[in-house]
């Protein structure tokens, strides 16, 4: 048996603010802070049952994937995986809706065929899509294939967890608000079997 667990980071200001945002390296809000440290608590057996197995950890590198990691698994050694990033909304990045809803081209960006729309300065949907699946791959390989530990964690964003479970369970067809998990929470995914030929279950964290 091999368990990969996919986890959202926590809180943040633009989160909180309803702001666009994905590249922007923000670090977690004083209640995303919060709120992390409180999931450690109050789900303390699960975690001490993860870092057990030894584990190994992945980020994406982001402020608030590698402070929500280091409170929920107390500051563990992590390899950092960058196109596990979220979306780069490019000039709309750190914007509220009220505040850009009028211009012609945030119109056009989020109007027609807005999963293959570029804006400016950043990358479409589909972009990310396809940055995150092959770092996937790679990434799914090696936990196939390491002999040190049954367990990866992954400490991500919403757009990286939609990807993976869209991978992995397509027959789900649910969309990537239907995958969002809360800050914090995410999905336990357990395999059975090898590589080629494996059963797969999920359950929500925690």
């Amino acid at each position: 048996m091999r368990e990969l667990l996919l986890i959202r980071h926590a809180l943040t200001e633009p989160l909180e603010k309803h702001l666009y945002y994905g590249s922007t390296d923000v670090p977690l809000s004083k209640n995303g802070v919060l709120e992390a440290n409180e999931l450690k608590e109050k789900h303390a057996d699960f975690f001490e049952k993860r870092k057990a197995v030894k584990p190994k950890y992945f980020t994406s590198g982001k402020k608030r994937a590698n402070e929500t990691i280091d409170i929920l698994f107390e500051s563990p050694s992590y390899k950092i995986i960058h196109d596990f990033r979220e979306i780069d909304f490019g000039i709309y990045e750190m914007c509220h809706y009220e505040d850009i809803k009028d211009d012609p081209d945030f119109q056009k960006y989020i109007g027609e065929n807005f999963e293959t729309n570029v804006p400016k300065g950043g990358e479409s949907r589909v972009q990310m899509m396809e940055r995150m699946e092959a770092a996937f791959e790679e990434f799914f390989d090696d936990f196939w294939n390491d002999d040190e530990t049954n367990t990866h964690i992954v400490v991500s964003h919403a757009g990286t967890i939609y990807t993976i479970m869209n991978l992995l369970f397509p027959d789900e067809d649910k969309d990537i608000y239907e995958w969002t998990p809360k800050p914090g929470y995410g999905y336990k995914i357990v395999f059975e079997g090898t590589k080629d030929n494996h059963k797969k279950s999920y359950c929500n964290l925690y």
